[in-house]
C-alpha cells in the first residue's frame, strides 16, 4: 500500500495515510461486526484465544520476514501492550454479549478521548483545540446515543406491559 519510494524521508504522502486509515477504520468495523456474532456462540475466553490464535497465524508468513528482537529494555512495554490489547477485547466480546451493536458501537469512538488522555499524561502531548473539541463532540455524541437507546428500550418495555 504504502510506496516507499514516494516517501520524502521515510515519511508517507498524506494521501497514503488517509488510505490507510479508511482501511484501518473499515478493518475495526468487521472486527466489531464478526465479534458481535462470535460474542453469541459461547466463552469469552475461547472467542478471544481463537481470535488471538488466528492473528498469530495470519501475521506469523509477515514477522518470519521481517522479525527482529526489540531491545530489552522495551520488552516490557510490549507485554504491558499485550496485557491491555486482550483485557479490551476480552471485554469488548463481554460487552457484546449484553449490548447490541449499534449501542456498543457508539462507545467506540471513546477509544479516541482515551488515547488523547493517556497522550496527555504519558507522553506530555497537550492536546490542541480542535483536538479538545473533537473528543468533547465524541463523548456527546456516545451520552446522546446512549440515552436516545436507553429510551427506545423504556417506550419499549412500556408499550409490551401495555399490551400485556
Amino acid at each position: 500500500m504504502l510506496n516507499h519510494a514516494s516517501a520524502k524521508n521515510g515519511i508517507p504522502k498524506e494521501s497514503e495515510l488517509h488510505a490507510l486509515g479508511i482501511i484501518a477504520g473499515a478493518c475495526h468495523g468487521g472486527y466489531l461486526v464478526l465479534t458481535k456474532k462470535a460474542s453469541r456462540a459461547g466463552n469469552p475466553l475461547q472467542t478471544l484465544c481463537f481470535q488471538c490464535a488466528v492473528g498469530t497465524l495470519l501475521l506469523s508468513p509477515q514477522a518470519f520476514f521481517t522479525f527482529e528482537l526489540p531491545p530489552v529494555k522495551t520488552i516490557w512495554l510490549f507485554a504491558v501492550m499485550g496485557g491491555f490489547s486482550a483485557l479490551a477485547h476480552f471485554m469488548t466480546i463481554k460487552a457484546f454479549q449484553y449490548v447490541d451493536a449499534s449501542t456498543l458501537s457508539s462507545l467506540v469512538y471513546l477509544e479516541l478521548v482515551g488515547a488523547v488522555i493517556f497522550g496527555l499524561f504519558v507522553f506530555r502531548d497537550i492536546p490542541d483545540i480542535p483536538t479538545i473539541l473533537g473528543a468533547l463532540l465524541i463523548a456527546a455524541s456516545g451520552f446522546i446515543l446512549q440515552r436516545y437507546h436507553s429510551m427506545m428500550e423504556r417506550r419499549a418495555l412500556s408499550a409490551s406491559q401495555g399490551l400485556g
